[in-house]
This record gives C-alpha cells, sequence and structure tokens, in this order.
C-alpha cells in the first residue's frame, strides 16, 4: 500500500496520525520507501514462482532478498511464516536436516507468539511429524 493510502487507513480506521520518520519524510524518502515495498512483494511472488516450477534452491536464496529487503524497509517479516517457508522449499529441495531445523523455528515462533488461533502451530507440529516421519523411512 502506498504511503498516502497508508495514512489515510489509519486516521480513518483507528483514528492515528502516524508521525513516525517516513511519514515526516520527504518525497525522495516517502518514493525510496514504496519502491523497496514494491521489491518486497515481487520477490515474495518470484519466490512463489519459484518454488512452484521446481526452483527450490533459487527460491531459498529469493526467501532471503525477500527478508533482507523487509528488513531494511524496517518492515521485518512475519518470522512464523518465514520460517515455514523455508521448512516447506528445503523438503522440497529434499534437505530433510534444514527442513526441520525451520519448522523447529516455526513452531517455536508460533508458540511463542501465542494467539487464539493455533493453526500456525497444529501446522508447524504437523510439518515436523511429516518430516520425522520421512526421515525414519530413510534410515530403514
Amino acid at each position: 500500500m502506498k504511503h498516502a493510502p497508508r495514512r489515510k487507513y489509519l486516521s480513518e480506521n483507528w483514528h492515528f496520525s502516524c508521525a513516525c520518520s517516513l511519514c515526516r519524510g520527504d518525497e525522495t524518502t516517502i518514493s525510496d520507501s514504496e519502491g523497496r515495498r514494491r521489491q518486497i512483494h515481487d520477490l515474495h511472488s518470484t519466490m512463489l514462482d519459484a518454488r512452484s516450477n521446481g526452483y527450490y534452491k533459487d527460491a531459498i536464496a529469493i526467501a532471503g532478498d525477500w527478508r533482507d529487503f523487509a528488513e531494511w524497509e524496517d518492515l521485518p517479516l512475519f518470522m512464523p511464516e518465514y520460517y515455514d517457508v523455508l521448512a516447506d522449499l528445503y523438503l522440497l529441495k529434499g534437505d530433510l536436516a534444514n527442513a526441520t531445523r525451520y519448522a523447529r523455528m516455526a513452531k517455536d515462533e508460533w508458540v511463542r507468539l501465542g494467539s487464539v488461533d493455533e493453526s500456525g502451530v497444529i501446522k508447524a507440529a504437523g510439518m515436523l511429524r511429516r518430516l520425522y516421519e520421512l526421515e525414519m523411512e530413510q534410515n530403514k
């Protein structure tokens, strides 16, 4: 969402007039920020396209760029979702060790956040069970 609609949304829905450095920034600062936000969106889409086309290694690299751009924009990704994405990508790539690592991180983050809706925790726990079963099958 662009700068002006974001400010309008905050004002109309939350009766809040943001005074952060970005909202008080000059046109260049705002334009640069909007460019980074477009890049974050584009990277996410490109990562999903790479995943759907079987380019898992590329999707993992793009996920790192996605995270970096979000951090540069001071928009930290929703880390449980980020870890879920990486667990899925590593599983598709056939790297059970890293898939398990990121699935555990996702579950830990979902638990840490706590929520009325525990679907994230349930999904991450299901992924860990699946990974455990795959590991057991490989070790037969």
